[in-house]
């Protein structure tokens, strides 16, 4: 494979992984099965991955077969248990919980980055970039450059009803990347770009849950002198992109007295805690079969808003083992890497993981972003295109 066509195949992988043409009825780009498409194409590149470190040096490093088994795991996990308890055929419930396997992009990634031999610095820029293509993207959808071509009804009291939030976790991660590749580099671009980013995710995506985990995920750069000096620069964006006195009532609404008692995510939690204990889970419905959990629970019933409450709904206390087994492995996989500038990152990205998982599973709904970090963590200064283990 030429490096051009590896390049190239390694930006459409990363472009995919964005999620940026993901279905969606507010999203002009989605590209309908683009996504499917990209979850076989992970599936075919995790098996052979697999199977040549097996053949070629006879293991296979334990944290990427964590990797490969836990999320299959937990899709089956998932499937039958919700044909044990409310009679969904297995497809469905297969169907219902492929995104868990969005983590096994990382397989493609390792392929094409070994085979390219990039260098951190190089798998920093190439992210940093795909950054900012999903903000311009996202930037012509705002501003209507792109027209949406459907108009969803929204609800007249949503504060964020111009918002435009596909892609928004992935320029998260590219603009916090930004910011400590120019604490290491003094590499001016690198500014620009978090600049540009943050403005985005400010003004655009207008999320303060990635808000909240663009600050938090900066913590371990507190130790620098230019520690001070972002913070003011962020206060200065969040002030002139004249969002202030929206995220004070975005903020504010959250902990009103009706968004906790009678929002869906909150009925959501409380018919979770409701159930009492369960050791094994019920599963996951998928809409396409019978409403799925509309009809036997509430209409806006999504187990992707209520986070680690979701997790255990569908996996019962089990949940704890397949994320215990998962982030145990990628912390001692964190431990044997040399260079403290790219763990610093990843462990500020951890802790905003842990953060929102509350509202946000990373394993089952994060997974596309779970994929990056692990690629940064896998990867040594220099990927061997002989195929060395890259841990």
């Amino acid at each position: 494979m030429s490096r051009l066509v590896s390049l190239f195949a390694l930006y459409i992988v990363l472009i995919l992984n964005t999620q940026i043409f993901r279905l969606n009825a507010l999203n002009p780009l989605s590209i309908p099965f683009s996504q499917e498409f990209f979850l076989a194409l992970s599936m075919v590149c995790s098996v052979c991955f697999i199977s040549n470190r097996c053949i070629t040096t006879g293991r296979i490093n334990s944290l990427l077969f964590i990797v490969f088994l836990i999320p299959i795991t937990m899709v089956l996990h998932s499937a039958l248990l919700a044909h044990v308890v409310y009679g969904q055929p297995i497809f469905y419930g297969l169907v219902e919980s492929r995104r868990i396997l969005a983590v096994w992009a990382v397989f493609p990634l390792l392929i094409l980055v070994s085979s390219l031999n990039l260098s951190r610095d190089d798998i920093a820029r190439h992210l940093i970039f795909v950054g900012l293509l999903c903000c311009l993207l996202i930037t012509a959808v705002f501003t209507d450059v792109i027209a949406v071509s459907s108009t969803p009804e929204i609800n007249e009291n949503n504060l964020r009803s111009e918002r435009v939030s596909f892609a928004s976790v992935y320029v998260c991660f590219a603009c916090a990347l930004s910011i400590f590749r120019f604490v290491k580099t003094n590499n001016k671009l690198y500014l620009v770009a978090f600049i540009i980013m943050c403005f985005v995710i400010v003004g655009i995506s207008q999320s303060r849950g990635l808000l909240v985990v663009l600050l938090v995920s900066l913590l371990p750069l507190m130790r620098s002198p230019k520690f001070l000096l972002l913070f003011l620069l962020l206060i200065v964006i969040f002030l002139s992109s004249s969002a202030a006195v929206l995220y004070t009532d975005i903020f504010s609404s959250a902990l009103s007295e009706e968004y906790l008692s009678a929002s869906l995510r909150s009925l959501g939690i409380a018919h979770v805690l409701g159930q009492g204990l369960d050791w094994v889970g019920q599963g996951a419905l998928s809409l396409i079969w019978r409403d799925g959990f509309d009809r036997v629970i509430h209409d806006g019933f999504f187990l992707s808003d209520i986070g680690l409450f979701g997790s255990y709904f569908r996996f019962g206390f089990i949940f704890l083992v397949y994320y215990l087994l998962f982030f145990i492995m990628f912390i001692k996989c964190l431990k044997r890497s040399p260079h403290s500038d790219s763990r610093s990152f990843i462990v500020g990205q951890l802790i905003g993981i842990v953060v929102l998982f509350p509202i946000a599973a990373p394993i089952e709904f994060k997974g596309f972003l779970l994929a990056l970090l692990l690629l940064l963590a896998c990867c040594q200064e220099k990927l061997s295109k002989k195929g060395e283990n890259p841990v």
